[in-house]
């Protein structure tokens, strides 16, 4: 069935590892391209704005628990809750600034 066609796991954890670095990377320097281009447009490089705080301590704290993990040497499944706890958190801390905080960042 489905699982004789997947990958052995410790293939599947390197790719798992792999991906979340590709993603940190990339976040990382979508957050800078948009603190230098609000900086362009706006004239200040960091505005005290929820989205920005939130999306900040978000990257920063996935870049701890990467170097937490690649560190202690933790596989599987504990590897996954930090990856996923992480999301988690991220996710209702953004949602709760959207729902009680005032932000620049108006979208329709």
């Amino acid at each position: 069935m489905l699982f004789r066609s997947l990958p052995v796991l410790e293939t599947l954890e390197n790719m798992a590892r792999y991906a979340t670095g590709v993603g940190i990377v990339l976040l990382g320097i979508g957050i800078m391209l948009g603190h230098l281009w609000a900086y362009k447009v706006l004239g200040y490089f960091f505005k005290l704005d929820i989205k920005i705080i939130v999306s900040d301590i978000a990257w920063l704290s996935y870049v701890i628990g990467w170097v937490y993990v690649k560190f202690k040497g933790l596989h599987g499944l504990r590897m996954s809750q930090v990856s996923m706890w992480g999301f988690v958190l991220f996710f209702v801390v953004l949602a709760i600034g959207n729902i009680f905080a005032s932000t620049f960042h108006q979208f329709i």
